[in-house]
C-alpha cells in the first residue's frame, strides 16, 4: 500500500495488512494499529502519539516512526 504522508489521524486499521507498506511521513496520531501487518511496512518519518495502538511487540522508533506526547 502507497500511504506516505496521508493523514490517518484515528483511523481504525486493526488487523489490517500493511506488509511492506509505505507508510513514510504519515500521520499516525491515535490510529489503532492492533494486529495489524507491518512486517516490513516503511515508517521513516511517520508521527504517532501516545493514543496510537501498535500490534503487541511492535517498537515504532525501531522503524522510523517519530513519537510526540
Amino acid at each position: 500500500a502507497a500511504l506516505s504522508y496521508a493523514d490517518l489521524f484515528l483511523t481504525n486499521l486493526r488487523g489490517a495488512n500493511l506488509k511492506r507498506a509505505d507508510l513514510r511521513g504519515a500521520i499516525l496520531d491515535g490510529a489503532n494499529l492492533n494486529d495489524a501487518d507491518l512486517q516490513g511496512a516503511v515508517l521513516a518519518g511517520a508521527r504517532y502519539n501516545s493514543y496510537t495502538r501498535w500490534t503487541v511487540g511492535f517498537d515504532p522508533t525501531s522503524a522510523g516512526a517519530v513519537g510526540k506526547l
